[in-house]
């Protein structure tokens, strides 16, 4: 199914067009098709012997008086006219009961000249009627003695021919203007849900997006009302959670400061020194938890503005100072990102990190497309399986089964990178390079 045959207003309006075609033909078949009618009705010409008395009359009148007599005789229905000859239509093939009418007329003007004209019916009329309606008589010529012609034909055709017409053209302003008032309808009824699904979106960014205004039809205002209702529980629910890991990260860093100072009194050296790292890793692990939940519940923030190129330089010479296998291919412009310097830091030391921990070595790049810049960080490590891939920005994923941070931390690496990026309007791409190895990558708006 396309793009086009997914949207709810191009469905509504298909629907709505088809029932407005329906409609027409429906009106159509009714004005035109021959349902339930009689020959005598469908050929519009009078039946013989109407014709007959009609031309007994006209014949032996003076010319002053035929012009009454055709006055008295002519009607809505029927034009009675005297010519000087007939006119010789398409002669056509009669069909039985065309055939049938015409004989009628032979048997009563068997005296005289009679000529019928045929004529080819609408398509209407060749459709509902069969092979028998391929030709029907339309103008009917009977001899007088003095060698002129009575013509009998259809006075409304011409009248009704136009009445038709006129109702046709009626029909299709009518339907074009429905279907211009249909298909304003269906906008402004799609326009509530194009733009819920919208603020949905919106929502999976920032959880401050303003509240759906309540239009349309009463079930889209009591969604709108319904998601607003959810947005707010959210947006709470996230703020409780922070505020709570907050609390208990202050609380926490109270009790580790304390252990930390009664370890300072342990005798044993060894013992001394690994009550210090567990204390140092804890205090690691409430660090990274809390950044991780302050920048997942932040909304995307584009005012921050730094020196990427100038930040990468000093980053790679602090690390090589520390002796990690660095390399960075550092752009030969400055580039200006949409993330704070404090932002940027921590991304790229998370990812260089996880690189030296599983690669040995990491290889820093640049790339500019557009209105974004990508940081690359390579690794000539193992790579991850690709059934992995999808939950390593989860907190507390890891592809082992250790969290000791000294093989690999607690898991919370790459999710407060991936949470970092998107609170400042960026992204964060896993993949597994080609020929081995892998790769992170930070796309960030430039500033």
């Amino acid at each position: 199914m396309g793009p086009l045959a997914g949207n709810l207003f191009v469905r509504l309006a298909a629907v709505l067009l088809a029932a407005l075609v329906l409609f027409n033909v429906a009106m159509a078949v009714l004005l035109y098709a021959p349902l339930g009618q009689e020959r005598s009705d469908l050929y519009r010409l009078p039946v013989a012997e109407q014709a007959r008395a009609i031309v007994e009359i006209l014949d032996p009148a003076p010319p002053d008086q035929r012009s009454r007599i055709l006055d008295a005789v002519n009607s809505r229905n029927l034009s009675v006219k005297i010519v000087d000859a007939p006119a010789r239509g398409e002669p056509g093939l009669l069909a039985g009961p065309v055939e049938r009418f015409i004989s009628n007329y032979d048997a009563v003007f068997k005296d005289r000249d009679i000529s019928v004209e045929l004529r080819r019916p609408g398509i209407l009329a060749r459709l509902f009627g069969g092979e028998d309606r391929k030709w029907e008589p339309s103008r009917l010529y009977v001899s007088l003695s003095d060698g002129q012609y009575v013509l009998f034909e259809p006075a409304q055709a011409a009248v009704f021919d136009k009445f038709l017409a006129r109702g046709l053209a009626t029909m299709g302003v009518i339907g074009v203007l429905a279907l211009i008032g249909l298909a304003l309808a269906v906008r402004r009824t799609a326009r509530p849900i194009a733009g819920l699904a919208a603020q949905a979106r919106a929502l999976a960014d920032n959880l401050d997006t303003p509240d759906i205004k309540a239009t349309g039809p009463r079930e889209i205002q009591d969604l709108a009302r319904a998601f607003n209702h959810m947005k707010g529980r959210i947006s709470r629910l996230v703020a409780e959670r922070t505020r709570l890991l907050a609390a208990i990260a202050h609380d926490l860093r109270t009790y580790l400061t304390r252990l930390r100072l009664r370890a300072e009194f342990i005798e044993d050296a060894e013992q001394k020194e690994r009550a210090l790292n567990d204390l140092a890793e804890m205090s690691g692990l409430v660090d990274d938890t809390l950044i991780f939940a302050s920048a997942d519940a932040a909304p995307p923030d584009r005012s921050g503005r730094c020196d990427l190129t100038g930040e990468l330089k000093r980053f790679a010479a602090m690390r090589a100072e520390t002796g990690d296998a660095i390399s960075l291919a550092a752009p030969p412009d400055a580039i200006f990102a949409a993330i704070s310097e404090l932002s940027l830091q921590r991304i790229l030391s998370n990812l260089t990190d996880n690189a030296l921990r599983y690669g040995g070595s990491a290889r820093i790049s640049v790339v500019r497309t557009g209105g974004d810049v990508t940081v690359i960080v390579d690794d000539d490590g193992p790579g991850v399986p690709e059934a992995e891939l999808a939950r390593m920005t989860s907190p507390f994923e890891r592809l082992e089964s250790s969290r000791a941070r000294a093989s690999g931390g607690a898991g919370l690496g790459l999710a407060i990178v991936s949470a970092l990026a998107a609170a400042n309007g960026g992204k964060l791409t896993l993949v597994n390079r080609d020929g081995g190895g892998f790769r992170a990558a930070v796309t960030l708006p430039v500033a």
